[in-house]
């Protein structure tokens, strides 16, 4: 492949994220003059600016055939030099598209390892089960019972292929339990559009703080630390079991961080993981140990990965992303600047449709950099049970970590989120 950074490269997304990489990622190539093209079967597209200026292309892109075809063709008209994505849901078909056009990406079985929590566990209990909690799959309760007697409550129930913490819930008894898995029997189909495996991951409860570990690698190269950020607060456990991730600030500072760091590269190194920009959620236990939650072979979302962590780091995330698809060696250096930087979730607290946010106000607080609110007006919205609930984040900096925190939180005690019933 052609490194001079001169060429004017095609670089191809595979769907992407709407909360903040997908626009960083689009507006960096963008801005150094490449030819950028998005295959999507996402229709609603138009009211992105962002968008604008490329080449968007209707497919349906569950359907790897149809994939295929369509990158064939397009590779006829456009020679493609770089394959990648920013959504979730579509990694492991952008690495396997990449290596089907001789494109540079970690591996299929890498990322579809990564991208499913059982084969993550699996693969981790063979080569460093110490960072793994007990687990099983189950597919009823049946084959929940005999695990739950041998770990004992509390466990940890959440899918195979999910995202955004649906379904993520933490069981305390049988009842519970069986509740689970009714509900769970009414879930078929993800946000996506791809069928939702039914056997459900189980695992023992992880006791202690958590955290995740933001890596960068250019493929086959040395794996660089972007930093240790530090989840703060979670909506739903205490009263429900379930896992909304509130807020997170970076970066997290400990003399922790290099074991940190060392642990989550035997993980990746298990998966085989080779380049890209990576997020991997940890716990630490009351033992000091170090326990992957899961490895998400993809960047950071809900902008802490896309505009947060460059702001306190100076490290271009966006151009990494580009940079690691198209071949292009790195040449990322931190800033000096030490600043601290925090997400926090915005929320109804009743179901309904979505009227108004105070956002005039919200925008004028110390430490305000962005606010990204992806729930349409008048669309449906309700009291979160995952991530996906929530509307919007808001992207606080200060001086420190534990300032941008602080703000944070204020901006959330004065938000107003209003719903008509």
């Amino acid at each position: 492949m052609n490194h001079n950074k001169s060429k004017n490269f095609h670089i191809v997304f595979i769907e992407l994220s709407l909360t903040g990489a997908g626009e960083k990622t689009i507006e960096y190539a963008k801005s150094v003059g490449y030819k950028v093209t998005l295959i999507t079967k996402n229709k609603n597209l138009n009211q992105y600016d962002f968008l604008k200026d490329i080449s968007i292309i209707d497919c349906n892109t569950n359907d790897h055939h149809e994939l295929i075809k369509t990158l064939t063709c397009l590779n006829q008209i456009n020679p493609i030099d770089g394959i990648t994505t920013t959504n979730d849901f579509y990694v492991p078909e952008a690495a396997l598209a990449a290596s089907e056009f001789n494109c540079i990406s970690m591996g299929y079985k890498s990322a579809l390892s990564a991208r499913n929590k059982y084969l993550t566990r699996v693969i981790l209990n063979e080569k460093c089960p110490e960072l793994n909690p007990a687990f099983t799959l189950a597919v009823d309760i049946n084959d929940a019972i005999p695990f739950v007697d041998k770990v004992g409550f509390p466990i940890i129930t959440k899918p195979q292929n999910a995202n955004d913490s649906i379904f993520v819930v933490k069981i305390s008894d049988h009842k519970d339990l069986q509740k689970y898995f009714e509900e769970f029997k009414k879930f078929e189909y993800l946000s996506s559009g791809q069928k939702i495996s039914k056997e459900i991951l189980l695992e023992k409860y992880i006791d202690g703080q958590e955290f995740s570990c933001e890596t960068f690698q250019e493929y086959g190269g040395k794996r660089h630390l972007l930093g240790i950020m530090r989840k703060d607060d979670f909506i739903g456990i205490e009263n429900k079991g379930e896992f909304v991730e509130q807020s997170a600030s970076f970066p997290y500072i400990s003399e922790c961080n290099n074991f940190y760091f060392s642990q989550i590269e035997k993980a990746l190194d298990a998966l085989s993981i080779c380049c890209g920009v990576i997020h991997t959620e940890f716990r630490v236990d009351n033992n000091g140990f170090v326990k992957i939650v899961e490895v998400n072979p993809r960047i950071i979302g809900d902008m802490m990965g896309s505009h947060g962590i460059p702001l306190a780091t100076g490290i271009n995330t966006a151009q990494a992303i580009v940079d690691i698809a198209l071949g292009i060696p790195l040449k990322l250096e931190k800033n000096n600047k030490n600043i601290g930087v925090a997400v926090i979730g915005l929320h109804a607290f009743q179901s309904g449709k979505l009227k108004n946010i105070n956002l005039d106000t919200l925008k004028e607080m110390p430490g305000v950099e962005y606010i990204n609110i992806w729930k349409p007006f008048n669309s449906e919205v309700c009291y979160p049970s995952s991530n996906a609930d929530l509307i919007g984040r808001v992207l606080v900096s200060g001086e420190n970590a534990e300032q941008a925190i602080g703000r944070a939180r204020k901006v959330y005690e004065k938000s107003i989120v209003e719903v008509e019933q």
